[in-house]
């Protein structure tokens, strides 16, 4: 049976540098037999602006978002996952706001019992994270890597990371890096071992 892997985009730019390394990495997941979907995180339809603290997932008995929209759809199946891969480019020291949206709203997926307490449904997926950046490792790019570590360590899992710094201001430049396109087909391949 063929694994099935959701790739969540934070990047506004269908044709970004994010973007292209997610698509690269799709196709070496793909190349391994792997089922892959993209999420386009910046183009849902969404009815808030991220979790609005209302806590109707923790009132309920079921992991999943009370408000009704695409994300709630994307978050009801990450359960289901192998392998969950998170994509942004750095965003003033973080992950861009798209992705932002989805990771408040992953809370849904958490049942706070008590303070020594925590249940979640993610046991199944592991996690990875593609990430670019206009800037060397220093700064946005280190902040962002270790913020999603620390969220996803939240559910008890390690982080594969794929990081770009440096990335180049036109997006068509990766094109003609043969090099990078052979690690992020791997990087995709890895994540279905």
């Amino acid at each position: 049976m063929s694994k099935k892997i959701m790739i969540i985009c934070g990047s506004p730019r269908k044709k970004g540098n994010t973007m292209t390394l997610v698509n690269w990495a799709k196709t070496g997941a793909e190349e391994t037999g792997a089922q892959v979907e993209i999420v386009d995180a910046a183009h849902l339809n969404y009815k808030t602006n991220g979790c609005i603290s209302c806590y109707g997932c923790q009132k309920s008995d079921e992991f999943k978002c009370v408000i009704k929209d695409d994300a709630a759809e994307i978050l009801a199946r990450m359960a289901e996952q192998d392998v969950i891969i998170l994509a942004t480019p750095v965003y003033f020291m973080g992950v861009s706001a798209q992705l932002k949206l989805i990771l408040d709203r992953m809370f849904s997926l958490v049942k706070i019992v008590s303070e020594t307490d925590i249940k979640h449904c993610l046991q199944k997926p592991k996690f990875g994270f593609i990430v670019t950046a206009g800037g060397d490792e220093n700064g946005g790019l280190n902040l962002t890597i270790e913020n999603i570590k620390a969220a996803t360590g939240f559910f008890g899992k390690t982080l594969e990371v794929f990081s770009l710094p440096l990335a180049p201001m036109n997006p068509e430049d990766l094109l003609s890096n043969p090099a990078l396109k052979e690690r992020t087909l791997n990087f995709g391949k890895k994540l279905v071992e």
